[in-house]
């Protein structure tokens, strides 16, 4: 069986092999905020955070 990239998103394992390897470099990835008076219809927008070097 072969996976595909929509398979993995749709899992969330493509969500959490980003989180494992931000944190692995000491870094996170921030959830965006939500609004609950606004539609979730279109993107979202999360963001890599990374020390500095």
């Amino acid at each position: 069986m072969n996976a595909s990239r929509d398979d993995w998103m749709a899992s969330g394992l493509g969500f959490w092999a980003a989180q494992q390897t931000l944190a692995a470099h000491g870094g996170q990835l921030l959830t965006p905020a939500l609004d609950p008076r606004r539609s979730l219809v279109g993107a979202l927008v999360w963001r890599a955070q990374l020390p500095e070097a």
